[in-house]
């Protein structure tokens, strides 16, 4: 995990003959703790602002431009405090608040090799996030997560089958893979849609 990131996001462990999997550390309860939380600290840039953390750079989003930097180093509490204050057009925010939040989490995972690898590592397992109360963030931040490891295994090429290869992953592990691929296009399918209801909210009428 990287430093400074007390997240409860857990990764359940769905294949046990997962050698790398069976490596990591565990809770008494069998789960893996692997820190991708929007709420954990890992400073990144995102339009020319530091923030400590994905949340407050999406919360951030709600303040008028000038106002964001405000966002950057306060609590993620805080910061989510600061969103609520500020006046948005809901519709518009909840039709591109998939689009933004992934968006963060590239720019993030950009950033940082360890999110990176964790995201790698894991797209075809069973996620679950925790760390949130909201109950549409559990559904989709696992789906988001999911949709960045396909990308970033995708863009390592014949390097991610040597890279599975060496951490006991079965690439030929077609229901995984179908999983997996489900759960990235479920979430790629909501990033359209809001990109699609943005460029509508856009056009004069």
């Amino acid at each position: 995990m990287g430093a400074g990131s007390p997240s409860t996001t857990i990764f359940y462990d769905d294949d046990d003959d997962d050698d790398f999997a069976a490596s990591q550390p565990r809770n008494k309860h069998g789960c893996i703790y692997l820190g991708v939380s929007m709420n954990g600290t890992r400073r990144f840039t995102y339009d020319g602002i530091q923030y400590d953390s994905i949340q407050n750079a999406f919360q951030a989003q709600k303040a008028p431009r000038s106002e964001r930097s405000e966002f950057s180093d306060v609590m993620p509490s805080e910061a989510v405090r600061m969103g609520r204050s500020c006046k948005i057009d809901s519709d518009e925010w909840d039709a591109n608040r998939v689009a933004l939040m992934t968006e963060l989490y590239r720019c993030q995972v950009a950033e940082h090799q360890d999110m990176a690898d964790t995201l790698y590592e894991w797209r075809s397992k069973t996620i679950k996030e925790d760390a949130v109360p909201c109950p549409f963030w559990q559904k989709t931040m696992p789906a988001i997560w999911k949709m960045i490891g396909r990308e970033l295994a995708a863009n390592d090429g014949e390097a991610d089958e040597e890279a599975a290869l060496a951490h006991g992953i079965d690439e030929d592990d077609e229901e995984a893979d179908a999983l997996a691929d489900a759960d990235a296009e479920e979430c790629a399918r909501m990033v359209r849609g809001a990109r699609k209801k943005m460029r509508r909210s856009s056009t004069p009428g």
